[in-house]
């Protein structure tokens, strides 16, 4: 009985062992793949420049925002360019769509147990979206509301009719649509816009500039300015209170505790090992 249970630990730690080698190198391995500069099959024309990283890290690091109205303006900017509107079956793991073993094996694991929500996974900490430079219109209004709130601003997500954007308030009681896909501020809240949903005309007219593979193939659903009205009415409009009330608690929790996981639980996997060892 003693030799199976030490059989055992031994497995446990050998498991352990391998998990936590793979958590190392994930520490050193950058996240996606620098070609994502050069991406042809993205949405929009010249889609991410490799200078918006330094202009975020300059607004993550600004701590007093005097001026709301300049803030926004230079963040919807940054993560227009920042962030590749990409979420193809070509650079799935190529671009990280999936969460790759190294970085989160729970995460990983979890595309045979949950694939429709893991096989594309998009990410609730804006941080670890930044870094993979990829993502969808919900993932760069993920990305402004995370570095709004951090900020002391309230900004809340607004699931539309086939798009998400960010509205955050500018001023007391006074909130602004914040687009960063489409690099477009709306200086109206959503209700406002409800009442008038032609008001965006204006603000979309110069920014539909989609690449021509991604007309040609619609591969990525290119939206009209004509649909981009339609999107904005008020029918199935939704305005989620913070990242909470979007994704729902249980999921932001999960991928919060999965990155300590991946890490206590290789240590617990070897823990018995080491104790006998020691006695």
């Amino acid at each position: 009985m003693k030799q199976t249970f030490r059989k055992i630990f031994y497995l446990l730690f050998f498991v352990g062992s391998i998990l936590t080698l793979i958590n190392i190198y994930g520490v050193f391995r950058p996240w996606g793949d620098d070609n994502i500069y050069s991406e042809k099959h993205s949405l929009f024309e010249n889609d991410i420049q490799k200078s918006a990283k330094n202009d975020i890290n300059k607004l993550l690091q600004q701590e007093n925002i005097d001026n709301r109205e300049v803030y926004f303006e230079k963040l919807v900017a940054a993560v227009n360019n920042g962030i590749a509107h990409y979420w193809s079956e070509e650079g799935r793991t190529k671009y990280d769509l999936t969460i790759p073993i190294y970085k989160n094996w729970i995460l990983w694991l979890g595309q045979f147990t949950n694939p429709k929500r893991n096989k594309y996974y998009e990410f609730c900490d804006y941080k670890k979206a930044l870094d993979r430079r990829v993502g969808l219109c919900s993932q760069q209004a993920i990305i402004i509301c995370g570095i709004l709130n951090e900020k002391g601003i309230d900004c809340k997500m607004v699931g539309l009719l086939g798009h998400v954007v960010a509205m955050a308030e500018v001023s007391a009681g006074k909130y602004w649509i914040l687009d960063g896909d489409y690099g477009v501020i709306i200086p109206l809240s959503i209700s406002q816009i409800e009442e008038n949903p032609s008001v965006v005309e204006s603000y979309y007219l110069n920014k539909l500039r989609y690449n021509h593979y991604s007309v040609s193939q619609n591969k990525n659903n290119p939206i009209s300015l004509e649909r981009m009205v339609e999107i904005y009415k008020k029918e199935g409009n939704l305005v989620s209170d913070g990242m909470e009330g979007y994704k729902g608690k249980k999921v932001v929790l999960k991928e919060k505790r999965s990155f300590y996981l991946i890490w206590i639980i290789p240590v617990l996997l070897m823990i018995p090992l080491l104790i006998i060892r020691i006695k």
